[in-house]
């Protein structure tokens, strides 16, 4: 038996019928009428509004978030995208400087051999050097500076040669300074060291004799005549 209100959808449980009418017409039968039937079935309606009311709740608030990672997910690629505009910028400028350095700090290369001449004058120094115990002669070329630029140039401590005021010459290992034997000149890149290990060199105006000037000691020194051969020179 069920209860409903004009113009209200709903049917309300009031009870069970104990009997069958088998006739058209007003009959009776024994029937059974609860108002607690009624109060059961307003509590699951109520109970169901709740629920759907929590679902519809529960998916408003599960939009919301997918609205928020969505937000940050944008947020978070815009921020890789600008570090990895400055990353690709970084590691641009380190290639070029590799390529640069590279180019300009080796031994051997076109900068250093140029910085090695600058300031240099026109005179040159030739001879054959001889190690002890060796019988294969080492070609060294001189570049001719005067004493006070070739002091400025390098930064090395050394005096001129004292000797009843002769005027000699001086001249720069060329091969040292360009294989990065003199670390004003080629800075980090230092290979072996080069033979003869000497900076400086000395000439008499005669193109005669060629000293040495030993670091160590701080003094110059002549080459003997069995280290050195086909000593040639140009002014």
């Amino acid at each position: 038996m069920f209860f409903s209100c004009p113009g209200n959808h709903r049917q309300t449980l009031l009870g069970y019928a104990m009997g069958e009418s088998s006739g058209s017409g007003v009959s009776k039968v024994n029937c059974l009428v609860s108002l607690v039937l009624s109060v059961n079935a307003r509590e699951r309606m109520r109970e169901l509004e709740q629920l759907r009311y929590s679902i519809k709740e529960v998916r408003e608030s599960m939009e919301m978030h997918i609205d928020n990672v969505d937000h940050i997910i944008n947020r978070m690629q815009q921020r890789w995208r600008g570090i990895w505009k400055k990353l690709l910028g970084i590691v641009i400028f380190l290639v070029l400087a590799a390529l640069v350095c590279g180019l300009m700090l080796p031994p051997n290369s076109p900068y250093v051999k140029k910085k090695c001449r600058e300031g240099s004058t026109n005179g040159r120094l030739f001879f054959k050097f001889y190690p002890k115990h060796s019988e294969d002669g080492i070609s060294v070329t001189g570049l001719e500076f005067t004493w006070k630029k070739l002091k400025e140039k390098l930064h090395l401590k050394f005096d001129k040669i004292q000797t009843n005021g002769t005027e000699y010459r001086y001249f720069l290992n060329k091969k040292r300074c360009e294989t990065g034997g003199i670390r004003s000149i080629a800075a980090w890149l230092d290979p072996a060291p080069t033979v003869p290990r000497v900076s400086v060199l000395a000439l008499d105006p005669g193109c005669k004799t060629v000293y040495y000037h030993n670091e160590k000691m701080g003094k110059w020194f002549e080459y003997r005549n069995t280290t050195v051969a086909d000593l040639k020179c140009t002014s």
